[in-house]
């Protein structure tokens, strides 16, 4: 109690003993002279060069036309290590950062272990600082297929966000993503209509259009083939508007155009449309998609795809499907698990297991389709 008299609360020094953070850097300036350590106040322009690239990140997120240099960061990110090295407020802003742009390179293995420093210090981060942490917290647990976490983060990010007044529109985006996942469509279009309402009346075309490929995917898994095919329609001007090419969205209408064909048994526009996407934007979708058209056996490394591939192509469905249920519904991107739900269903109607297929269609929440 001594020791603490005069700078802070025993129940406060009782947290930093157990490894806690506190907001305070007077504290920490306080022990550390008790003790003869260094400590290090941040200076203006620190200050300044740190909260700009927090602002950056917010800034991209929400533009059409931006992107985050990642170079450039690890650069800013090392910079930062070793100016806030004996401050260690700052220190935790710097994890933050860094893990943000982790998330963003898709390093979800080094994102990782940077967790346990953001979940335990989330009370000392500014609002700002705050929200982005909520939300790429969200994005990682996305990325890592956990889309409760996701849910839960996003939710946190935009109670902030609307708590502060911070604008960040594109979480409603994020948020109708994993609400999707999560098979809760009423609560995806919702969010959807929300992130419409403020970029639809932008320039910023290509978020516009990423907007119309999820109501269109939304009203393709319900069964409402002809609304589904004009949000596609409406994608395809908002990115022939943009004056910056998205390959990824322009990429995504079209495995999403690929799997309507396919639902609506048009085998060769699908055909046609498979050809273009790998074209644009070949990746694991676009891979798997024609594993599933073409009958091609899938050539990567991923047990769960080669598994989808066996599915369409090993002739045992049911064993298949059964064996490999909870990581085809967990892990493969919404389209490709829709058409692998939808060909499960007709199998079982076929086989004349009427009342599994109907369990399947009300557990998935799907569109009965005839």
């Amino acid at each position: 109690v001594a020791f603490c008299r005069g700078i802070c609360s025993q129940a406060q020094l009782s947290r930093l003993e157990n490894g806690g953070i506190l907001k305070d850097n007077e504290v920490y300036r306080k022990f550390l002279d008790k003790l003869n350590l260094p400590f290090d106040r941040v200076g203006l322009v620190d200050n300044s060069l740190f909260e700009q690239a927090m602002d950056d990140i917010l800034v991209y997120q929400n533009s059409d036309d931006l992107i985050i240099n990642a170079r450039r960061y690890e650069a800013l990110i090392e910079d930062f290590q070793r100016k806030f090295r004996n401050n260690i407020v700052y220190t935790h802003y710097t994890y933050v950062l860094e893990f943000i742009v982790y998330v963003l390179e898709d390093e979800l293995d080094e994102a990782r272990t940077l967790l346990e420093y953001i979940l335990g210090t989330m009370d000392i981060l500014p609002p700002k600082y705050l929200v982005l942490a909520l939300h790429y917290l969200g994005i990682y647990y996305a990325k890592s297929h956990q889309y409760n976490d996701a849910y839960k983060y996003y939710t946190l990010a935009l109670e902030n966000m609307l708590n502060e007044g911070i604008k960040n529109e594109i979480i409603h985006v994020d948020l109708a993503v994993c609400s999707i996942h999560l098979r809760q469509h009423l609560y995806a279009v919702a969010s959807l209509n929300k992130a419409f309402a403020t970029f639809s009346q932008t320039t910023k075309h290509w978020i516009t259009a990423k907007i119309h490929v999820y109501y269109s995917i939304i009203y393709l898994v319900k069964g409402y083939y002809d609304e589904s095919r004009k949000h596609l329609e409406e994608a395809n001007h908002q990115l022939n508007l943009s004056k910056h090419s998205n390959l990824e969205v322009r990429g995504m209408m079209l495995c999403t155009s690929v799997a309507l064909s396919h639902m609506k048994n048009e085998p060769d526009m699908a055909q046609a449309t498979l050809v273009r996407a790998i074209e644009v934007y070949p990746n694991e979708t676009t891979a798997l998609l024609q594993s599933i058209i073409e009958g091609l056996p899938y050539a990567g490394e991923s047990t769960i795809y080669r598994a989808l591939s066996n599915y369409f192509n090993g002739g045992h469905k049911e064993k298949v499907f059964e064996n490999h249920r909870h990581a085809f519904i967990q892990r493969l991107p919404i389209i490709v698990k829709h058409i692998v739900v939808m060909d499960y269903y007709h199998y079982l109607k076929d086989k004349n297991k009427y009342k599994k297929a109907l369990q399947l269609i009300e557990h998935y929440r799907l569109h009965e389709y005839e």
